[in-house]
């Protein structure tokens, strides 16, 4: 389940479509790195670095992603899906390493402990009889 945060941040970037539209859209970006420049290249990791950590989560330590398998997985992704790529570069970008790289859900439950056992009451004590 989304947090109202992440929902939120969502709806933004969704709505921003419109104002990205005068940037770079797919079309530019798959160019770009089909040809190897180095804008395309830029463009990428700049993208992926600035939402990596709440959307995507690379690998990190001495055997993390490298940048170049960054852009390789973003170029493929243009490749294979030519039909969106009229979209924002920055939420293709996007759509691309979310599905590499995933940040694992959090469970938003918190811990449950089982209850504490309840001791059965005590006995009444017996009254006894001064007789």
């Amino acid at each position: 389940m989304l947090s109202i945060r992440n929902l939120f941040v969502l709806v933004v970037l969704l709505c921003s479509w419109q104002a990205h539209a005068g940037f770079f859209s797919g079309n530019d970006i798959k160019k770009e790195l089909d040809n190897n420049n180095s804008f395309g290249f830029g463009y990428v990791i700049g993208a992926a670095d600035a939402m990596g950590g709440q959307y995507i989560c690379l690998p990190g330590g001495e055997s993390g992603v490298r940048a170049g398998q960054i852009r390789d997985v973003v170029h493929k992704y243009l490749r294979e899906n030519p039909t969106i790529l009229h979209e924002a570069a920055d939420l293709l970008v996007l759509k691309a390493l979310v599905g590499t790289w995933p940040c694992k859900k959090k469970s938003t439950e918190p811990e449950t402990t089982p209850p504490p056992q309840r001791r059965p009451p005590p006995k009444p004590k017996e009254e006894s009889s001064p007789f």
